[in-house]
C-alpha cells in the first residue's frame, strides 16, 4: 500500500512539473550529436562545472548548452557588425543578399554575397574549420 502510494505521489509531482514547464514555455530538444561533439561538450561543461569536491546533484550538460547559447547570442552584434551590409541591396548581413529583398541578388549568382562567403561565416565564431574537423 505505501508503495503504490510513493508511486502516486510521484506520478502526481511529475505530472505537476511538465504542467509548469509547459506553463512557462519550455520546449524539449532532442539533439543527434557526432562524437567529437559530445567529446568538445564534455569538456566545455567540465570546464565550467563545479570544483572536484563540491557535492551536486545534477548533470549540468542542459547549462552549459544554455550559456553557450547565450554567449553566443550576446556576440551576435559584433559578428554583425564584422560583416557589414550587402553592397547589393544595402540589407545586413548574412540576411541581406536574397532574392525577396528589393536589389537583393538570387541565392547562387556568382555576385551573391551567400555564394562567396556564407561558408566563410563559422570562421567568425570559430578559429578554422579544419580544427573543427579534426
Amino acid at each position: 500500500m505505501i508503495e503504490a502510494n510513493q508511486k502516486e505521489q510521484a506520478r502526481k509531482r511529475q505530472q505537476a512539473h511538465r504542467q509548469r514547464q509547459k506553463a512557462l514555455g519550455v520546449t524539449e530538444l532532442r539533439l543527434k550529436l557526432y562524437p567529437v561533439d559530445i567529446e568538445r561538450l564534455e569538456v566545455i561543461r567540465t570546464f565550467f562545472s563545479y570544483p572536484e569536491g563540491v557535492e551536486h546533484n545534477y548533470d549540468n550538460t542542459q547549462d552549459t548548452i544554455e550559456a553557450l547559447i547565450h554567449r553566443v547570442y550576446d556576440e551576435l552584434p559584433a559578428i554583425r557588425e564584422k560583416l557589414g551590409k550587402c553592397p547589393h541591396c544595402g540589407h545586413q548581413l548574412p540576411e541581406g543578399c536574397c532574392k525577396d529583398a528589393p536589389g537583393g541578388l538570387f541565392h547562387g549568382s556568382a555576385k551573391c554575397w551567400h555564394t562567396l562567403h556564407r561558408v566563410r561565416i563559422h570562421d567568425l565564431t570559430r578559429p578554422t574549420d579544419e580544427a573543427y574537423r579534426k
